[in-house]
């Protein structure tokens, strides 16, 4: 048998990806955004669907990938109607794949609209509408969401004159919740469970960390009727991000940071743009609204396997001393990245008198304010 040499999957660099596989571009004025309502941006979304649910239910590969946007068109789904999660890329390649993955699962009806559909003007050049969608499965029995993001092309119409229709540039797909294992929202007013002042405790499930995922997570669990008990590092829930530099904003519609079952309130959503306290104080009214088991103050100091009981022990240190927590499942929820500064040896570092400081520990440039900075990367 002949070895693969190469790595599997290889190895992805994001600046040449985007170099290879830059954004779209809109001609300049192929969209006055001061003319576009969000009732505009849902007929046209309308259209689209049409389209879309009549190609598929044809199983018409040919008009399915003329629905997508012509030079770059993505579609990721995550278990909704394949087995894992996966990216498709190109027309041709996507609507291959939706007609042979909806022949095993069965859409009902088509995708619908599902909320409220956008106009997002980010910047001249790109300019899309934001369309939440739902859709029903029946192999299995399953509710699906996700979303479609449309761009707008010309077309020259039957009378000579252009006409502008939208194409999907990226669908995303994703399995909401099984028929045979409902998520059951009354749960998650349940009171939460007094786990001060002991020293030992057994749960379902275990989750370190409790930012965006960990109390999603935790909350999607309550909603199946499984206990969970998370553990935070900080002092509060949310200050992951309340602790970091002073103007951090999110570049990105407010829908992209929603958490299951609890909105932003309506001040909050596109085109504001959420600040470092505002995602915060929502990841904090989150975990006091579901009632949520958490833990403050925890350092992990030791996890344990036993295979004879099949449980997890894990030791962690608080400030009302050490306790040890026994579960079934043990989910690390730390994110991507770390706030722990990794910092290089530099020659003759002990001698510079100035401020220097790492990225983790910035705030803002007040003390920097009429100062040569050098940064380091």
């Amino acid at each position: 048998m002949a070895l693969i040499k190469e790595e599997y999957p290889a190895l992805a660099d994001l600046r040449t990806m985007m170099r290879e596989q830059p954004l779209p571009s809109l001609a300049p004025g192929l969209i006055d955004p001061t003319c576009m309502t969000d009732e505009d941006a849902t007929s046209k979304a309308n259209i689209v669907l049409k389209q879309f649910n009549a190609a598929l239910a044809s199983r018409n590969t040919r008009a399915l990938k003329d629905c997508f946007y012509a030079s770059q068109a993505y579609w990721k789904d995550i278990v909704a109607l394949t087995y894992h999660l996966r990216t498709f890329s190109t027309p041709g390649v996507i609507a291959t794949a939706l007609v042979q993955t909806n022949s095993y699962r069965l859409i009902e009806n088509g995708f619908a609209v599902d909320g409220s559909v956008k106009f997002e003007p980010i910047m001249p050049a790109l300019q899309f509408i934001d369309c939440p969608i739902i859709f029903r499965t029946q192999s299995p029995a399953a509710t699906c969401r996700g979303k479609m993001m449309l761009l707008p092309i010309e077309l020259e119409a039957e009378n000579g004159k252009p006409e502008i229709v939208w194409k999907i540039w990226i669908l995303s797909t994703r399995l909401e919740s099984l028929d045979i294992q409902a998520e059951d929202e009354s749960l998650l007013q349940t009171p939460a469970r007094d786990t001060r002042n002991l020293e030992s405790l057994e749960t379902e499930v275990f989750i370190i960390g409790g930012g965006n995922a960990g109390v999603t997570l935790s909350a999607r669990l309550k909603a199946l009727g499984i206990e969970s008990i998370m553990a935070e590092r900080n002092a509060l829930p949310g200050d992951n991000w309340a602790l970091r530099y002073d103007s951090l904003r999110f570049h990105i519609p407010t829908a992209v940071c929603e958490m299951p079952f609890l909105c932003y309130e309506e001040k909050f959503q596109t085109p504001h743009l959420l600040s470092k306290d505002e995602l915060a104080s929502q990841i904090r009214r989150y975990v006091e609204v579901f009632n949520l088991n958490l833990i403050t103050s925890a350092k992990i100091q030791n996890t344990q396997y036993d295979l004879s009981e099949r449980k997890w022990r894990i030791e962690i240190e608080t400030l009302a001393g050490r306790r040890t927590i026994t579960s079934k499942q043990l989910v690390v929820a730390t994110g991507f990245g770390t706030q722990k500064p990794r910092i290089p040896s530099i020659p003759g570092e002990y001698d510079y008198q100035g401020i220097s400081i790492h990225s983790a520990q910035f705030k803002n440039g007040k003390d920097l304010k009429q100062k040569g900075v050098t940064v380091n990367f």
